[in-house]
C-alpha cells in the first residue's frame, strides 16, 4: 500500500482544449488511442481506421472523432450497431461535443475518454502488487437478502440525496457516507480510473476518525483484483493467528479488513469504493460489503444519469448556438437558382452544403443597377459557428462595396483591409469574385480560392489556375496585400463552375481524396447541361465516392452560364 500523492499539474480542471485519449475500459482487447487534433478521427472495423476495432458488431466507418477549436465532438457515422455515450445512442451525422470522463459505447468496447490533466484535486497511486498479500473474490449474492430494515433505510436515504446531486463529487460524498454508516468500515473513498491505469483519481474520501491513526492508503492488489468487475475483500486476521507475511503497510496501519467494490458505468467498470478499518476501530459488521456493493451499483446508476444529463445539455446548447448560425446564412444566401441581370442573361445553380457543422463557406449572385451581375464564392477558414458568422459579415461588407459602384478589384482590396483589422489571427478568408456583363464578358480577382472550371463551347474543360497576375493572398492574412484582375469571354454555350476545397478534399473509407482529377471527369460529360444539374451531378459524385450523405468539411458548388 501507500499514501496518496498528489500531482501539482491535476488540480485545475481538464480541458477540452488538451489532447483527448480513448481508453479502453472493457472489450476483446485493451489499448489506448491518442487522439490527433487535425482532421476526423475514424473510429471503424476497416483495417485503415485511425482507431482499428475488429468486431463484427463494429462497421467499417462506424464513428468519428474531431476537434474544431476548443471543443471536441464525436459523431456516429450510420454504424449498424449505433454508437452510444454516455449511456445515450447518438444520432447519426450528428455532432456531439465530447469532454474528459465521458464514456464511449461502439460495439463490445467500453472506452472513457481522457486528456492530459484530470478533473479531481487529487491523483493518487498505488504501491506495486506484493503476491503475499492475501485477497479473497466475493461471489455474487442477492443484496436484499443481506440488508436489513436500517440498511434499507440508509440505501433509500442515499437515492433520495443522489437525485439533487450536481456533480460527481456530490455523489461521491453521498455514497461514502451512505456506505460507512451501513457497514461498519473506518473510511472509504471512491476512486476514477484514468488513462493509464498506473494513477487514480481521488473523487471523495472520509475517515470517521478524523485521521487521527495515518493517511488514508490504497492496496493495488484489491484494485488489480477488482477491475474484473468483482468486490474483493483483504483480511490481515491470518497474519495474527499464522504468521502469514502481509505487506508492510497493512503489517504497520494494522488494517484488520479492506474492500474494494467496483462501480460500473454500462458494464463497464469505471471505478471503485474503497474501505478500510484497523486495529483499535469497529470490526465490519455482518453484510456491511454486501450493503457496500449496493451502494456502489446506486452510485453507478446515478454516474451514469448525470452524465446523461449534462450530455443532454451540452447538445442543447450547441444546437441552439448552431441554429442561430443558420438562420443568419439562410438570410444573406442568395436563392438556389434563378435568373439575374438584364433580360435576365444570366442563369446560375448552387448549393452550400454544411459539413458535420454550420457551414464557413459563402456564395452571392445578385444583379448590380447597371444590370451587370455579380457571382462570389469564399471558404472562411475554420468551422462551425464562428465562422459562419465570419462569413455573414463578410458578404454583407462585401454586398455593399460593390454596390457603390467598387470594381472586383478595388472591392477586394478593401474587404481585404476591412477584415485583416478583424479576423483573430491563424484566420482568413479565400474568395473568388466576378462581375459578369450581359455581352458574356467576365472580370474577376481570385484571393487565395483557385477553384474555378470554365467549361468552353470546343468541349473542353479548363481549370482557371492561379497565377501571378491571377491570383492573390487570402482575405485577412496581409492589409496591404495587391489584386489584379483577370478576364474571360463566356458563349452562351459554356459554363463556369466555382466550387470549394470541400468538394476535392472529402476522401472515401480508405482515406483517399475525391481530387480535382475525379472534378473534372465528372465535370466532361455534363458540360453542357444545365446549370442545377451539374450541380446535382457533381454532388451526387461525391457523396457516393465518400459513401456518405453528410461530408466531412463545408462543400459549395456554383455554376453560371449565359442566356434567360
Amino acid at each position: 500500500m501507500s499514501e496518496p500523492s498528489v500531482d501539482p499539474g491535476s488540480a485545475s480542471a481538464e480541458s477540452a482544449g488538451d489532447g483527448l485519449t480513448l481508453h479502453v475500459l472493457s472489450g476483446p482487447y485493451g489499448g489506448r488511442f491518442p487522439l490527433a487534433d487535425e482532421g476526423q478521427v475514424l473510429i471503424g472495423r476497416s483495417s485503415t481506421s485511425d482507431v482499428c476495432l475488429a468486431d463484427p458488431s463494429v462497421s467499417r466507418r462506424h464513428a468519428g472523432i474531431l476537434r474544431r477549436e476548443s471543443q471536441w465532438y464525436v459523431v456516429d457515422h450510420k454504424s449498424r450497431a449505433g454508437t452510444t455515450l454516455n449511456g445515450l445512442r447518438l444520432d447519426p451525422e450528428r455532432l456531439t461535443p465530447i469532454e474528459p470522463g465521458d464514456v464511449l459505447r461502439i460495439g463490445p468496447w467500453t472506452l472513457r475518454v481522457s486528456s492530459g490533466r484530470e478533473t479531481q484535486a487529487a491523483t493518487v497511486h498505488l504501491e506495486e502488487q506484493r503476491a503475499d498479500e492475501h485477497i479473497e473474490r466475493l461471489p455474487s449474492a442477492e443484496s436484499a437478502t443481506l440488508m436489513g430494515e436500517g440498511r434499507i433505510s440508509i440505501l433509500a436515504e442515499c437515492l433520495e440525496s443522489f437525485a439533487s446531486a450536481r456533480n460527481e463529487e456530490e455523489l461521491a460524498e453521498t455514497a461514502i457516507g451512505a456506505a460507512l454508516r451501513g457497514s461498519g468500515f473506518s473510511r472509504a473513498a471512491i476512486l476514477g480510473r484514468t488513462a493509464d491505469d498506473s494513477t487514480y483519481t481521488l473523487i471523495g474520501s472520509v475517515d470517521t476518525t478524523g485521521g487521527k491513526h495515518a493517511p488514508f492508503v490504497f492496496s493495488r492488489s484489491l484494485v488489480e483484483e477488482a477491475k474484473r468487475g468483482e468486490t474483493v475483500l483483504l483480511s490481515a486476521g491470518q497474519e495474527q493467528a499464522g504468521g502469514a507475511e502481509y505487506g508492510q503497510s497493512i503489517v504497520s496501519l494494522r488494517i484488520h479488513t479492506a474492500a474494494c467494490v467496483p462501480v460500473f458505468l454500462g458494464d463497464a467498470v469505471s471505478g471503485f469504493l474503497y474501505l478500510d478499518a484497523r486495529s483499535g476501530e469497529s470490526s465490519v459488521r455482518s453484510g456491511g460489503v454486501r450493503h457496500c456493493e449496493a451502494v456502489s451499483r446506486a452510485y453507478g446508476l446515478a454516474l451514469a444519469n448525470l452524465k446523461r444529463v449534462e450530455l443532454e445539455r451540452r447538445e442543447a446548447s450547441l444546437q441552439s448556438e448552431l441554429e442561430a448560425a443558420r438562420q443568419a446564412q439562410r438570410v444573406m444566401l442568395p436563392a438556389e437558382s434563378g435568373s439575374l441581370g438584364t433580360d435576365h442573361f444570366l442563369r446560375y445553380a448552387a448549393t452550400v452544403q454544411p459539413g458535420l457543422f454550420v457551414a464557413g463557406d459563402l456564395f452571392d449572385a445578385f444583379a448590380l443597377p447597371d444590370g451587370r451581375v455579380v457571382v462570389a464564392l469564399g471558404d472562411v477558414c475554420g468551422h462551425g459557428v464562428s465562422s459562419a458568422m465570419l462569413m455573414t459579415m463578410v458578404q454583407s461588407s462585401l454586398h455593399a462595396r460593390l454596390e457603390r459602384g467598387a470594381d472586383p478589384v478595388e472591392a477586394i482590396t478593401a474587404l481585404n483591409r476591412y477584415v485583416s483589422a478583424r479576423i483573430p489571427v491563424g484566420r482568413f478568408v479565400s474568395m473568388w469574385l466576378a462581375i459578369v456583363e450581359p455581352s458574356g464578358g467576365v472580370v474577376f480577382v481570385d484571393a487565395g480560392h483557385g477553384h474555378a472550371v470554365h467549361l468552353d463551347a470546343d468541349g473542353e474543360v479548363k481549370e482557371l489556375a492561379m497565377t501571378p497576375t491571377s491570383g492573390g493572398l487570402p482575405l485577412g492574412i496581409d492589409a496591404e496585400a495587391r489584386y489584379e484582375a483577370s478576364t474571360l469571354t463566356l458563349d452562351r454555350a459554356d459554363r463556369l463552375v466555382i466550387y470549394s476545397d470541400g468538394i476535392i478534399e472529402q476522401q472515401n473509407d480508405q482515406r483517399d481524396l475525391f481530387g480535382r482529377d475525379r472534378l473534372l471527369k465528372t465535370l466532361t460529360p455534363h458540360r453542357t447541361a444545365e446549370p442545377k444539374r451539374i450541380v446535382q451531378a457533381l454532388f451526387e459524385a461525391v457523396r457516393a465516392y465518400a459513401g456518405v450523405e453528410t461530408l466531412d468539411d463545408d462543400a459549395s458548388v456554383a455554376v453560371i452560364a449565359l442566356g434567360g
